[in-house]
Order: C-alpha cells, then sequence, then structure tokens
C-alpha cells in the first residue's frame, strides 16, 4: 500500500466519502478492498449489503464461497446482508440451505412458477431470516396454496408485503389461521386476482389493522378499498395508479392522510385527479401531493394549470410539497 493510501485510510471521514462516491460502482469497489484493510472494511459493508443472484448459479457460487470460510469471517460477511434479489428456484435456494441469511431485512423473490414450486425450500429459506421486515413476488405466476404456505413461515418483524407483477391462480386451505396474527403496515397489490380476497379471509396470518401504507394499481377495487379504510384507519399514506379509483373514496377517508399519490397516464382521467383534490376536507393532515399528469404534449401545459387551480381552490394548509 502507497503512504498516500495509507494517509487516507487512516481519515475516516474521507475513507468514508471516498466509498461513498463508489457506492453504485462493483468493479470499483472491489478494487478497493485491495487497497488496505481499512478500505477492505468500507468496501466490504457496501458490497455485501444488497446482493443480487439473477439464476441458480450465481447462488450457489456466493452460498459456495461463505461455506469456504472459517466460521469467524463467515458470521462477519453474513451479517452485512441486508437485502437479496433472486429467483424462487430450487437450485438458488438449496444452494442456501445450510447457509441462513440471518440479518436480511428486504427479500425480493422474483420469477416464480406454478410449474416449478419449491415452495418447502423457499420456507426454509425464509424462516432462517428473523429480521426480516419486508417481502416483495415480482413477475411472475403461482398457486395460491403454495403462497399460502410461504407466509406462514416468515417471522414475526415482517411489516411490508409487495405483489408486482405477479398472478395467483387456485385456491389456499380455508383452515382459520391460529396463533397470533403478523402486523402489516405497508401493502402493495397489483391488478385484482384472489391473492386479495385470501389476504383479508380468517385462513391468512396477516392483520391489516394497524396499515399506514397502501399501494394499489387496478381500477376495479371497490370493496377491498372500503373494506381497508373501514377496517384500518390509520392508513397515512396512499398511492393510486388509476385515478378512477377514488371515485369510490368518500371526505373522510381523505381526511388524514398525510401523503397522497395519484398516478396516471390517460388524459380523460384529469378530471377524476381533480375531483379527488376537491373531496379533501378542510380538515386534513395532508403534507405531500404526487401528482403524474398525462405525457401527451398538449395536456401537458392545460393539465398544469389545471392541477395548479385545483390546488388553489383547495384548503391544504399543511401542505409543503407537489409533486408533478
Amino acid at each position: 500500500m502507497s503512504t498516500a493510501a495509507a494517509t487516507v485510510a487512516q481519515i475516516p471521514e474521507l475513507s468514508e466519502q471516498i466509498v461513498d462516491f463508489l457506492d453504485t460502482s462493483t468493479p470499483d469497489l472491489r478494487s478497493l478492498a485491495l487497497v488496505s484493510p481499512s478500505f477492505c472494511g468500507f468496501s466490504q459493508s457496501l458490497l455485501f449489503r444488497d446482493i443480487v443472484l439473477d439464476k441458480g448459479k450465481s447462488a450457489m457460487k456466493l452460498a459456495g464461497m461463505l461455506k469456504s470460510i472459517s466460521s469467524p469471517r463467515q458470521f462477519e460477511l453474513i451479517s452485512l446482508i441486508r437485502r437479496v434479489r433472486m429467483p424462487i428456484q430450487a437450485g438458488a435456494l438449496r444452494a442456501f440451505y445450510q447457509v441462513p441469511l440471518f440479518a436480511v431485512q428486504d427479500l425480493i423473490f422474483s420469477g416464480m412458477s406454478p410449474i416449478e414450486s419449491p415452495i418447502a425450500l423457499a420456507q426454509h429459506f425464509v424462516s432462517g431470516m428473523p429480521e426480516l421486515r419486508k417481502l416483495t413476488l415480482c413477475n411472475g405466476a403461482g398457486l395460491l396454496a403454495d403462497l399460502a404456505d410461504l407466509f406462514r413461515h416468515l417471522p414475526p418483524t415482517i411489516e411490508s408485503l409487495v405483489f408486482r407483477g405477479t398472478v395467483f391462480v387456485g385456491s389456499p386451505s380455508s383452515r382459520i389461521f391460529e396463533g397470533p396474527k403478523l402486523q402489516i403496515k405497508s401493502l402493495q397489490l397489483g391488478y385484482p386476482d384472489p391473492v386479495e380476497e385470501w389476504l383479508l379471509s380468517s385462513s391468512s396470518p396477516f392483520d391489516f389493522s394497524r396499515l399506514e401504507v397502501l399501494h394499489r394499481e387496478g381500477n376495479q377495487w371497490k370493496d377491498v378499498f372500503s373494506w381497508f379504510f373501514h377496517g384500518s384507519p390509520t392508513i397515512v399514506r396512499l398511492k393510486m395508479t388509476r385515478a378512477m379509483i377514488f371515485e369510490h373514496v368518500d371526505a373522510p377517508h381523505l381526511a388524514h392522510l398525510t401523503s397522497l399519490g395519484i398516478y396516471t397516464t390517460s388524459s380523460w382521467h384529469m378530471a377524476y385527479i381533480k375531483g379527488i383534490i376537491a373531496k379533501i376536507p378542510a380538515e386534513n393532515a395532508l403534507e405531500v401531493l404526487t401528482l403524474a399528469i398525462p405525457q401527451e404534449e398538449e395536456y401537458q401545459v392545460s393539465g398544469l394549470v389545471e392541477i395548479d387551480q385545483a390546488i388553489d381552490t383547495a384548503n391544504l394548509p399543511r401542505l409543503r410539497r407537489v409533486d408533478v
């Protein structure tokens, strides 16, 4: 190590700035880890913080590396892994059967398939994550019965569920879930499918009575929407990707929101957006309003003017930011 590198490594503030600058560059972080023991520690904390396993081979490679090192060092490296993105495939899951990723807080499963459904391996995988707080299922299709079995193995720390680009079919077991339910604070749902009905059933392991953040796509959600607002009075952040859904919302439902997001790409939804803003009661807690208007050039200026007029007309005393 050069004298200059040694000097820099002895100044923690400067070292942290260098590492932060290279945060998104994996090759540079790998090179930096070879400069000095100090830089090695900084670099590894970022390299292992967010792990992306795009196929079974990459999972086996990482698991093999972790198995090959001594126990104290293995524990140290695994404790750095906070987020994992991986396919829900037998090869990838089996690779970690003897290497529990106990520090993971954010898990993203992709590519679920009703043909290959290694649900027993997935159950074992998540059961070794006692600190897991967020589970995302994306870009896949599966059996609702398998999903229900997986969810029953989630740790009590789970508080956020995300369904994105997923479709589930079939029927899960109708037996009533016994034991304490998992308190979910944040929920993102895609287009309507049977998972909605099951989440709200007595066989679901989840409790949404303290839900704070709700993000919903689609526009056919009248009954479930009403249930959430009557059963989850704690919702303070709401995001919808179809403006029409808000025709089912009454003014009292909007009074306690601190953040409201409405996303639409159709010019004829502008009337809905203005109607939603007009529905917000005088006594409200809204602080952040995020609106997406149509991308057509002819609607950009007129859309901004219409939204600006609607906001000026509404009584929003606590509003501090508008993102359009």
